[in-house]
């Protein structure tokens, strides 16, 4: 059997060979933690040693089977050992692909198992294969394209299965492990989870309620009064809120009520060509009678959560359910982080608070590669036309257009969100009588929150400008007409300029003109120069305030967020006053020594998976061990060793006393801090993450030690040889900063 095609080879391991970009890659994916999979390796043996048998025994010839997604090659060498005459493997990701292939070599498989460094969809064979396994599924479960790669397969690259009980009229099936599997949802009450995709209500009165009916309406006086979406009903109801949200739902298991049993979403059979309806849409409605005895302040159902269970054969079963669900499989529950459970969100402004013991209607419609739900009461299904799932769960609403889920989490926290407002209004409180300042980063609304408390603070509105300098703003669709309409929406619209390009900051910096929102187009540009009544031209020395949440869309690495605020508020300089005040006016990145109940595993030494030797894999664990991973660590249990220090400490506000200098040095930069261990156990990563604050105000701390649940991003960098440690040790960390880098080093006293 040969594959064809222009130029068509399958991989060389030399491929490899020197290859720094290709082992750091190699590092960071997620194959360990497939290999450590072991309920998943069990079961997929098993049911591939019982799929090839039931074919020997039938009097068939030893099957041609095709891998899709091989990876480490594993699923393929269980084929081999179950009397598999050969195995042709695709794997689209080249380096992993040459992996594969050593292994297979140094397991004596070379000669039986071909692996190809492309997709299925591009591979052609002379022969066709006699049986199909594969992996390519994601939390979505299709999302990794197993539908479009089926549908390839079953037309150009597998033989339909040799029985003779296949009708004429029926059909084709094919022989391919897995051979179904089931989507399985359930409501539950959880308002953790909407944190990620609505805005916060408001939670008092609308702004003028202490004027005269007569005034013009105020701006708002605290967060809680802030409007982040200028039509509310239109946001409550927005698609965007339904897309799916893979988490660790075990993580949030104390924090869920389950208002429905569990159900059955919907049913797919790889075995067969999936046939979908109108604009390539599949779909299916199913009744579900809600729990009779759910606690009267726990009815509301905040969302669908989802998993899938995968029928390797008529009795192997693997599934993603969540903790709180009955194990039924042969192998112990497993821990992995490859497939997860997905979490759709039901928009605030459609029913969902039902009558104990209703039936609801939830239906589920997919295409090749996305799967959209909706939940209704009753037994009717919604009227909604049948339509492309592609765009159908876009945002209609603009707001979801100015911030990600992270950001949204954060607007959620009232009390951070709280801190930041008294921040604003201690700088306000000492500005001159005109008041300019500038936004920094990716939380447009900030710059609504100055201005706002600005004009609380008697200022007119001809006495405050403030810029809003949000540069990843530039690829929103409109983003400058989303802001404005939530500008106006809290009665500061013509007080704030928007400014969005590829290099914002700079640009302002080179034409630093003030033009108000209320005479900015939909695109956010000027108008044109005869209409200056409005537009101030800044000159050096004249900002009051820079204030910002240091966060950037583009940015995980903690200590790159520092870096960021810092350098644009060096470009900045030099229009500030000598007494401007800088918001935040200290970040401190903070670290700790942390043993990890599970994540450590994917980060050490693999010998080898299901009797198979993994020796290749030796110096990619070594490249995935040097760098730096970033998790929400709220999803991943770990015991801190240590109390947290602060290792690095960058003081935004001694910028402007720098505002004519290059503050930049030519020689490296050392910080370093000592975490003294108090908790004996092993020393699996130290862990960093942000902390800001304001003298005399108060921080806000991006802290993952917490316990309640969470959406900010914390930084591992895993220790060496995962040392046991007792409460005496020490461990001290360096960070050299240079050209805003910083390389890590660690030493045990």
């Amino acid at each position: 059997m040969s594959a064809g095609g222009k130029k068509a080879r399958a991989v060389d391991p030399s491929d490899l060979d020197n290859d720094d970009e290709h082992q750091e890659e190699l590092g960071q994916a997620s194959f360990a933690d497939m290999l450590l999979d072991i309920e998943r390796n069990n079961l997929y043996d098993a049911a591939i040693k019982r799929t090839i048998a039931t074919r020997l025994a039938a009097g068939l010839p030893p099957p041609v089977v095709l891998d899709i997604g091989t990876g480490t090659g594993l699923l393929a060498m269980m084929a081999v050992r179950a009397g598999a005459q050969r195995v042709v493997a695709c794997e689209v990701f080249k380096p992993m692909a040459a992996v594969a292939k050593l292994i297979a070599r140094e397991n004596g498989m070379g000669d039986k198992i071909s692996v190809f460094g492309k997709h299925s969809t591009d591979l052609k064979l002379s022969n066709k294969a006699d049986m199909l396994i594969t992996e390519i599924f994601d939390t979505e479960l299709i999302g990794e394209g197993i539908l479009a790669a089926l549908e390839h397969a079953q037309q150009k690259l597998l033989k339909p299965q040799q029985t003779p009980l296949l009708q004429q009229d029926q059909p084709a099936r094919f022989d391919v492990v897995p051979g179904s599997a089931t989507m399985v949802g359930q409501l539950v009450h959880c308002p953790a989870l909407e944190k990620w995709s609505h805005y916060p209500l408001k939670s008092s009165a609308p702004h003028s309620s202490s004027t005269p009916q007569s005034a013009e309406p105020l701006p708002p006086q605290k967060f809680s009064d802030w409007t982040f979406a200028a039509d509310q009903s239109r946001h409550d109801v927005c698609p965007s809120i339904t897309l799916p949200h893979s988490t660790q739902l075990d993580r949030l298991a104390d924090n869920i009520t389950a208002v429905s049993p569990p159900f059955a979403l919907i049913e797919f059979d790889f075995t067969r060509p999936v046939v979908f309806g109108a604009h390539g849409v599949r779909k299916n409605a199913v009744q579900v009678a809600l729990h009779a005895d759910v606690p009267e302040d726990k009815r509301e159902c905040h969302a669908l959560v989802v998993w899938w269970v995968l029928h390797l054969d008529s009795e192997t079963h693997l599934s993603t359910a969540p903790c709180w669900i009955p194990h039924t499989s042969t192998e112990p529950r497993q821990w992995r982080d490859h497939w997860m459970q997905n979490a759709y969100v039901l928009p605030r402004g459609r029913p969902r608070l039902f009558a104990p013991g209703s039936l609801v209607t939830v239906e589920v419609s997919h295409d090749l590669y996305a799967i959209h739900c909706h939940v209704s009461a009753g037994a009717v299904q919604s009227q909604e036309p049948d339509r492309p799932l592609s765009g159908g769960t876009s945002c209609t609403c603009d707001a979801h257009n100015l911030c990600g889920r992270e950001q949204l989490w954060l607007y959620n926290d009232t009390e951070k969100m709280g801190t930041v407002w008294r921040w604003i209004d201690s700088a306000i409180s000492r500005c001159p009588e005109t008041v300019r300042a500038v936004a920094l980063g990716d939380m447009p609304h900030v710059a609504g929150m100055i201005a706002s408390t600005a004009l609380r603070a008697n200022k007119t509105v001809g006495q405050v400008q403030v810029v809003s300098l949000a540069p990843h703003q530039s690829a929103i669709p409109s983003p400058s007409a989303v802001a404005r309409q939530v500008l106006f929406a809290n009665q500061v619209g013509d007080v704030v300029s928007i400014q969005a390009s590829e290099d914002t900051v700079n640009a302002f910096v080179e034409n630093p003109v003030f033009v108000p929102a209320s005479l900015q187009d939909r695109s956010g540009t000027a108008p044109p120069p005869s209409d200056s009544a409005r537009r101030v031209q800044w000159y050096e020395g004249e900002v009051d305030v820079v204030a910002g949440i240091p966060y950037y869309s583009d940015i995980c690495i903690p200590h790159e967020t520092l870096f960021r605020f810092r350098n644009e508020l060096r470009e900045l300089a030099p229009l500030l006053s000598p007494t401007a005040r800088v918001l935040p006016q200290v970040g401190r990145l903070m670290a700790v020594v942390v043993q990890l109940d599970e994540l450590w595993k994917s980060h050490g030494e693999i010998n080898g998976a299901s009797g198979f030797t993994m020796a290749a894999l030796k110096s990619v664990r070594q490249a995935s061990s040097k760098g730096e991973y970033v998790y929400n660590m709220h999803e991943y249990g770990f015991v801190a060793l240590s109390q947290p220090q602060c290792l690095m400490r960058v003081d935004f506000q001694a910028v402007v006393g720098a505002a004519a200098s290059d503050t930049t040095s030519s020689s490296p930069v050392q910080h370093q801090c000592q975490l003294n261990v108090d908790k004996a156990g092993v020393a699996h990563a130290i862990l960093t993450w942000l902390e800001y604050g304001v003298d005399n105000v108060g921080d806000i701390q991006f802290s993952p030690l917490v316990s309640t649940p969470h959406c900010y991003v914390s930084s591992l960098r895993f220790i060496d040889a995962f040392p046991s440690v007792t409460a005496s040790s020490i461990l001290t960390v360096s960070a050299a900063e240079e050209r805003d880098n910083l390389e890590f080093a660690m030493s045990w006293n």
